[in-house]
C-alpha cells in the first residue's frame, strides 16, 4: 500500500474510534418514575386544567413534567413524550381555566382562573413533592381549597 493509503485508513480509523466513544441519543435517556395522583377542589373532582411539577434547587433534573387533568380529576404526568418524572423534589402548580368562549368570534380574551391563583406559582403553592420510586397510592394527589 502506498503512503496515501496509509494515512488514509490510519485516518479513518481515529476517527471511528472516537466516533465509538461518544454517546448516542438514545443512550442517555433520562429514568422516569410514574406519577399519577388525582386533583380536587373542596373534595370534588376537577375536571379540566394542568399540573406542572417544577423542580426544587436540590432535584437532580431541572426538567418540568407536566400532567393533563381529566374530567374525573385524575392526571398523569409526562416529559418529552414519555410518561413519567425524573426523582426528585418538586413545587407543583396547577391551573384551572373557565373555557374560552370563542363562538363569538375572535380569540375569545384572557381565560378566568377557577381556582386560588397562589396554585399557579412556586413561590405561593403549598404543594411539594418528591418523586421516588415505590411511593404510596396517594402521595400524587392534590386537594385544593377555595
Amino acid at each position: 500500500m502506498d503512503e496515501i493509503s496509509m494515512r488514509i485508513i490510519r485516518g479513518l480509523l481515529i476517527v471511528g474510534g472516537l466516533l465509538v466513544g461518544l454517546p448516542g441519543c438514545g443512550d442517555t435517556e433520562e429514568r422516569l418514575i410514574p406519577v399519577a395522583g388525582k386533583v380536587t377542589l373542596d373534595g370534588k373532582p376537577v375536571s379540566n386544567g394542568t399540573v406542572s411539577f417544577r423542580p426544587t434547587g436540590d432535584s437532580e433534573s431541572q426538567k418540568q413534567p407536566t400532567g393533563t387533568i381529566a374530567a374525573d380529576g385524575s392526571y398523569r404526568l409526562h416529559l418529552h413524550g414519555r410518561e413519567g418524572a425524573p426523582p426528585g423534589r418538586y413545587k407543583v402548580a396547577v391551573f384551572v381555566n373557565e373555557p374560552i368562549d370563542r363562538s363569538r368570534g375572535g380569540h375569545g380574551g384572557l381565560p378566568r382562573s377557577l381556582i386560588d391563583r397562589r396554585y399557579n406559582s412556586t413561590t405561593t403553592t403549598p404543594f411539594e413533592k418528591v418523586v421516588e420510586e415505590n411511593a404510596p397510592e396517594g402521595t400524587y394527589d392534590l386537594a385544593l381549597t377555595r
